[in-house]
């Protein structure tokens, strides 16, 4: 699940197919709800990225804790260092317009949320997990 919520951020169509392939320096912020963050999936995270990004990328990871989210975790990933070939082939792209039209059947998904600066994607996980004390 965790590696599936990593993917939808990378993959959102509000990124317009740009991708983190060939960054050099990598910040990644992992924000767990009322159930901490495990080391498993913490490992899942980080080994997807740095598959994204390509083995050379510096990976800055923070963990952070917010109880709002409940069940759910947090993934923001910023991406910078790309190849000047790269850049230009972002800033010379022709904007792509994308429509979805929704059926009577399906919902508007508003757990998926953009700022200027990063894309957070909140997934549900099943509760799994076994409860340790904190002290």
């Amino acid at each position: 699940m965790v590696e599936e919520a990593v993917a939808k951020a990378l993959d959102s169509p509000l990124l317009n197919d740009n991708k983190i392939i060939g960054a050099k320096n990598v910040l990644l912020l992992v924000v767990s709800g009322r159930d901490e963050v495990t080391i498993d999936e913490i490992g899942i995270i980080n080994e997807h990225i740095q598959l994204e990004a390509g083995h050379g990328a510096n990976i800055i990871m923070g963990i952070g804790e917010d109880a709002s989210l409940d069940e759910d975790i947090s993934v923001t990933v910023i991406a910078t260092g790309f190849d000047i070939e790269q850049q230009d082939e972002i800033i010379h792209a022709d904007p792509k317009k994308i429509i979805h039209t929704l059926s009577d059947e399906q919902t508007v998904v508003t757990s998926l949320r953009v700022t200027q600066t990063r894309l957070i994607y909140f997934q549900e996980l099943p509760n799994k997990r076994r409860q340790t004390p904190r002290g």
